[in-house]
């Protein structure tokens, strides 16, 4: 079935809140334990191994991997995600991610990269015409002291991205390139976001 034929019928079926709170509950009840599955495989020889990781008898980590388990805590969640070295974010959405996120499963869904493997961390350089890049980091209110962060990155072609500022510039921004900044994070964000 093409998946506009399945999101359409998911989308008619949520018209019953019933409907729409299991649908929820399921998806977390059979995502996470498949999502656990998955990244305990590529990182450990057994469940076993895992479970040492963990600090856990072996049976429980099975129990992890049961979508019929259902007694999935946060605590536990955050335990998992530092043994994976991934972050885990618990959040409140509206259905049309509930039911985007259902439909647009991939492989690469299942399989988080850890934070050495998580190529979306690297910091983005755009080049100016004169083959050097210009960053700084974006949220930073007058006075502040460089830290780790978001890096916006600007290009003086206009052209901006975001990544991740391993380690404090050594030098503040020149002016034009403060200046620049709401225009770069309009482009990024679709709105100003500067405070």
């Amino acid at each position: 079935m093409p998946m506009s034929s399945v999101r359409s019928q998911l989308l008619a079926n949520f018209q019953g809140k019933k409907y729409r709170d299991l649908f929820v509950a399921e998806q977390i009840f059979s995502g996470l334990p498949a999502k656990i599955r998955s990244m305990r495989m590529r990182r450990f020889d057994s469940q076993g191994a895992f479970a040492d990781a963990l600090g856990k008898k072996q049976s429980w980590v099975s129990q992890l991997e049961n979508p019929n388990y259902g007694r999935l805590t946060l605590t536990t969640l955050l335990e998992i995600a530092a043994v994976f070295d991934v972050g885990l974010r618990v959040d409140f959405v509206p259905f049309s991610k509930v039911l985007d996120a259902a439909t647009s499963r991939t492989r690469e869904w299942f399989d988080v990269p850890s934070y050495r493997e998580d190529q979306g961390l690297a910091e983005v350089q755009i080049p100016t015409p004169h083959g050097a890049a210009l960053g700084w980091m974006g949220r930073f209110a007058k006075g502040d002291q460089p830290r780790r962060g978001l890096t916006i990155v600007i290009g003086s072609t206009g052209q901006a991205g975001i990544g991740a500022l391993k380690m404090p510039p050594k030098k503040p921004p020149q002016t034009a390139e403060i200046g620049a900044l709401p225009q770069a994070i309009d482009q990024l964000a679709g709105r100003a976001v500067l405070r």
